[in-house]
């Protein structure tokens, strides 16, 4: 069976599930999810490429023509005047943010209400009220071998619309292999509520078989989710939960009448089977 037909099936296939109850090894059932997740997050960071494109034309292309000349000089950033700049951002969550831009010899502290805080050397932005992430200036002009000089808005376009060309690739296969992870610790948990389901349906499953179909059971609720965010529809993780207790109670029913020809449930293999 390919992973396609298997993602497919797991949809509404109760034949599916007796095998996947008798018969898969925990290899075979993490490569179903993963197939599932890639999949799913493929089609958001596609979505998330034309969302940034359409951004960086309209939106981040104003913000650029409001910025003040800029100019490097010895690796370091100059504004002209040196300010600060203070110029205003998208507001988040009902919170004006805004972004200074200051290049003067003594720059003012970074405030607590700015967003986004340039120096001459550093670039600082403040994701919440504990984290604050910055790099330094000099580093990414040596990294990518820029010369000293103006720096245009047409370069500054173009550069924005690379990232959003870019960064959404560059996260894929991170926010895949993160996603897994987290995955897998919930299929652990859902294993624990079959135990619970598998005697009342009357499975009677193993905490290792259970494990098995949990990641099966997560597949087809992920991709589901991955396609409902990308057409701008994010699930709630107040209905994610009883969608995934509720395929599993399918499963396990299913699993309660196994094929004559099936194995004996029981602890998976480690991989593969």
């Amino acid at each position: 069976m390919t992973l396609l037909r298997a993602l497919v099936e797991s949809f509404y296939s109760r034949a599916f599930y007796r095998r996947v109850a008798a018969e898969w090894g925990i290899g075979r059932a993490v490569v179903l999810l993963a197939f599932a997740l890639a999949l799913g997050w493929l089609v958001q960071v596609l979505a998330l490429q034309r969302s940034f494109g359409a951004w960086a034309e309209g939106d981040g292309a104003r913000f650029i023509e409001s910025l003040p000349p800029l100019a490097l000089r010895g690796g370091e950033l100059e504004a002209t005047p040196p300010g600060p700049h203070t110029i205003p951002l998208e507001e988040s969550g009902g919170e004006s943010r805004t972004l200074v831009i200051d290049t003067s010899e003594v720059p003012v502290p970074h405030r607590e209400d700015v967003a986004v805080h340039v120096t001459r050397t550093t670039v600082s932005a403040r994701r919440n009220a504990f984290e604050t992430r910055s790099f330094e200036i000099p580093e990414v002009v040596k990294a990518l071998e820029r010369e000293d000089g103006p720096i245009s808005p047409e370069e500054l376009r173009a550069a924005l619309s690379a990232i959003a060309l870019w960064l959404p690739l560059f996260l894929y296969p991170v926010v895949v292999v993160g996603e897994l992870a987290y995955r897998v610790v919930a299929a652990l948990a859902l294993a624990a509520i079959g135990l619970v389901l598998g005697r009342v349906l009357g499975a009677g499953l193993e905490f290792g078989r259970l494990f098995v179909v949990s990641l099966v059971v997560l597949a087809p609720l992920v991709l589901a989710e991955s396609l409902l965010s990308a057409f701008g529809q994010p699930v709630s993780g107040w209905v994610a939960a009883p969608v995934a207790v509720a395929i599993l109670a399918f499963a396990l029913r299913a699993a309660a009448a196994p094929r004559p020809d099936a194995q004996q449930p029981g602890l998976p293999p480690p991989f593969g089977g």
